[in-house]
């Protein structure tokens, strides 16, 4: 898939000594300070059809969808990548971008960290170092599509990051921390701060159960639970809605991720189809063969010779 590129523009920490700048700070058993260590905006991820290995740092990860498509892995969680979606990695989570032949995604990122005078690093998960920093209840939240409105000013505070890194003058750190706390307080505002449903339709709150969980057993009867409506109401209003069942729907979902996980990994058609919510192989096969024009294995195939 064709992306628009743009220019990739870059800041990585140099290996001056720590000046703690208290503007950012969390107390917890120690005083912990915050810092940048890296700014990017415009990187382009290359296709690959190798198998990715999943790492993890003690750091904070912010990446943001700014182009193309791909996914994305958390914790052995599959997440579809598109513009605006945002992944909000802690410390200790594994994680890797899972771009398959024919996939490409564009994203700006910054890496931070909190410190201590020992030079220790604080290991709270994402949402709990927010929570702690505005002393307010966050929701724990891994990946969240945000407004074209939130989505701009992220980008634009990383690139505003960037230029106030390499400027080099001797309070660009701090200037780069004042960022980093308007970022943080903007992502309570519109992603970990509480939200009531209210605005959601029926239809929504049961496509976006199916996202989260289509690894999971699910059935109509729970979607319908999900969304307040009688099975029946459910199934037609998201056939007008969608074109198809809600229950094709999650098929689709479970087959799509399949194919992210044959594009870039040899696991087993077994572990696959066990991995995507199928409890049985040859069911999965069935379906796969249905949505795709051929079986799992000739799939894997194909993409192994083009690649």
């Amino acid at each position: 898939m064709a992306v628009n590129k743009r220019k990739t523009e870059s800041y990585y920490l140099n290996t001056r000594p720590f000046d703690p700048v208290g503007l950012l700070s969390i107390k917890t058993d120690d005083n912990y300070f915050a810092r940048i260590l890296h700014a990017e905006t415009g990187h382009y991820n290359h296709p690959t059809g190798k198998r990715l290995k999943s790492h993890s740092h003690n750091v904070y990860h912010l990446k943001l969808v700014t182009g193309g498509r791909g996914f994305f892995l958390i914790d052995d969680e599959l997440y579809a990548t598109d513009k605006g979606k945002l992944f909000l990695v802690g410390p200790n989570q594994s994680h890797c971008f899972m771009n398959a032949s024919g996939d490409s995604t564009v994203y700006s990122e910054v890496t931070f960290e909190f410190i201590n005078s020992d030079m220790q690093q604080m290991d709270l998960p994402f949402h709990t170092m927010v929570a702690s920093l505005l002393n307010q209840y966050c929701t724990p939240v891994t990946t969240a599509k945000a407004d074209p409105d939130v989505s701009d000013a992220i980008d634009n505070q990383i690139s505003r990051m960037i230029e106030a890194g390499n400027q080099g003058e001797h309070d660009s750190h701090l200037w780069q921390i004042s960022i980093l706390a308007e970022m943080l307080f903007s992502l309570y505002e519109n992603i970990f701060r509480p939200q009531t449903t209210e605005h959601i339709t029926p239809i929504e709150r049961a496509c976006y159960y199916m996202q989260r969980n289509y690894a999971q057993k699910i059935t109509l009867e729970q979607l319908a639970s999900v969304a307040h409506l009688t099975p029946n109401y459910l199934s037609r209003y998201f056939k007008k809605t969608y074109g198809m069942t809600p229950i094709n729907y999650l098929l689709k979902l479970r087959i799509d991720a399949a194919c992210a996980i044959l594009e870039t990994t040899e696991d087993s058609l077994k572990y696959v189809s066990s991995r995507v919510g199928f409890t049985d192989h040859y069911y999965f096969s069935r379906v796969f063969r249905k949505l795709k024009g051929m079986p799992p294995g000739e799939y894997r195939k194909k993409l192994h010779q083009r690649t």
